[in-house]
């Protein structure tokens, strides 16, 4: 019996150690394809209304780290191109999403909207990610003991 409390205990520790962040990352292209440095790019979680700003790379890259999981905006800015925008970009916990932006020639006055949709591909990580809840780890921890103690393969402890 100990030792299913300390395997509970060992998982719960290891659940509370799970990052609960995200990154959102890409790169900023003009209508030729041609990577764009120093292009602004504000990125603004929808529930809180929080913004970061970054300016892209030589590459024409940007990165977001360390974001909480919620739902983002991004909004690419740069001078003789219209603003770009994507919205409902939802990021689950430890995920890397990938959002390229290609701007169009244009008054900055104008803007090009993009929808965000359909499932987003981790190209950076060959993991498989999925959010999990304390009802799902306490039940998984429970059913994995059940299964130990009936396939015989449950740890003694013995007392000198």
């Amino acid at each position: 019996m100990r030792s299913f409390f300390a395997g509970l205990f060992v998982s719960a520790f290891m659940f509370a150690q799970v990052r609960d962040t995200g990154s959102i990352f890409g790169s900023v292209s003009d209508p030729q394809s041609a990577l764009m440095p120093g292009v602004k790019v504000t990125l603004t979680n929808a529930g809180t209304g929080s913004a970061r700003t970054a300016a892209t790379d030589a590459n024409g890259g940007y990165l977001f780290p360390l974001l909480p999981v919620g739902s983002y905006n991004l909004e690419v800015e740069q001078a003789g191109f219209r603003k770009y925008e994507r919205k409902g970009i939802v990021l689950q916990a430890n995920e890397n999403v990938r959002v390229d932006a290609a701007l169009a020639v244009g008054n900055v006055q104008e803007t090009v909207s993009v929808e965000a949709s359909g499932a987003t591909v981790d190209t950076r990580s060959a993991t498989l990610n999925h959010t999990v809840d304390q009802r799902q780890v306490v039940e998984s921890d429970a059913g994995a003991a059940e299964q130990s103690v009936v396939h015989g393969s449950s740890v003694s402890e013995t007392t000198p």
